[in-house]
């Protein structure tokens, strides 16, 4: 069972994950990792994010568990932190081809999300340029 638990003297909650949990969440550190790669931060961007030192997301990333407090913070900046103690999506209503697509769009840069999103827009309203009619002529 996974359990909250107040320790130290910041008071700050940590997320304490037995040995059963780590098997049903699978490896939590490889998706924080992924996580910080989708989003194309480095350590110490993601670090700061969460309100930790570079040493603390180097320990995170290296199978430390991290902390509900630092897990909110990163969520707040756009990180699935359900997913990465999990290993589920929220919405784990979607399709495996729109999960597919979801994951595949964030391992992008922001150049190649920024393409893929219009011409994803532009498939979904109709908006790319329409081709000039010919008008066809009868040569003899």
């Amino acid at each position: 069972m996974c359990q909250i638990v107040v320790t130290g003297d910041s008071g700050a909650p940590i997320v304490v994950i037995s040995q059963a949990m780590e098997t049903i969440f699978g490896d939590l550190t490889s998706r924080l990792r992924e996580t910080r790669q989708g989003l194309g931060l480095k350590q110490s961007e993601m670090a700061a994010l969460g309100h930790v030192s570079l040493n603390t997301q180097n320990r995170y990333e290296g199978g430390t568990t991290p902390s509900v407090e630092y897990l909110l913070r990163i969520g707040e900046a756009g990180a699935d932190w359900y997913w990465i103690v999990t290993g589920q999506r929220i919405g784990d209503s979607l399709s495996q081809n729109e999960t597919a697509f979801l994951d595949a769009f964030r391992q992008l840069d922001d150049i190649g999300r920024e393409a893929l999103l219009l011409v994803a827009q532009r498939m979904v309203n109709n908006t790319h340029p329409t081709s000039t009619k010919r008008e066809e002529t009868d040569v003899r």
